[in-house]
């Protein structure tokens, strides 16, 4: 009798165990049964810009009175993993030049995105691209680093956010 119990319980060991690495292996995209709320969560969607580097420009239209304005034009780029529909909740921008000095942040809610493209709907296993111009150089360097945020809200009203930096040049 005692030998069949610590079969049964060396046998339920291993299952468990093999069932744990096997989902750790996997591309399951859930939050682990076993980690702490808020740790190993995925994010429902993936960020990038488009072009990988980004290029200052002078600006048409500059309101620096002593030096050239720059800006930075790209295009915020999301990509679903959600199986329901993503929106677009807020983007920040904070520009830091190559010496240090931060430059003036851009907060965009989603009014601000609503009345600039429309929509800030990001279809289910989708894609979306918002297309965006970041001013830089008149308070700072036109080289550095620019800070980008974006938060999505799902339709169940969940949040999620993500930040990347992409130099400038």
């Amino acid at each position: 009798m005692h030998y069949r119990h610590r079969l049964s319980v060396l046998l339920l060991t291993s299952t468990l165990s093999a069932s744990i690495a096997a989902g750790a292996c996997g591309d399951w995209k859930g939050r682990s049964p076993l980690a702490p709320a808020g740790l190993g969560s995925i994010s429902p969607f993936t960020l990038g810009v488009a072009p990988t580097q980004l290029l200052r420009r002078p600006a048409v239209v500059s309101t620096c009175p002593s030096r050239q304005a720059f800006e930075v034009p790209f295009n915020l780029r999301l990509r679903s993993d959600s199986s329901s529909e993503l929106f677009l909740n807020q983007v920040r921008l904070q520009f830091t030049d190559s010496t240090g000095v931060v430059g003036p942040g851009m907060s965009m809610r989603q009014s601000d995105l609503i009345g600039q493209f429309g929509s800030v709907g990001i279809p289910p296993l989708g894609w979306r691209e918002f297309p965006l111009t970041v001013p830089v150089g008149c308070t700072t360097q036109p080289v550095g680093n620019l800070s980008i945020f974006v938060e999505t809200v799902d339709a169940l009203g969940g949040f999620s956010g993500q930040t990347m930096k992409h130099v400038i040049r």
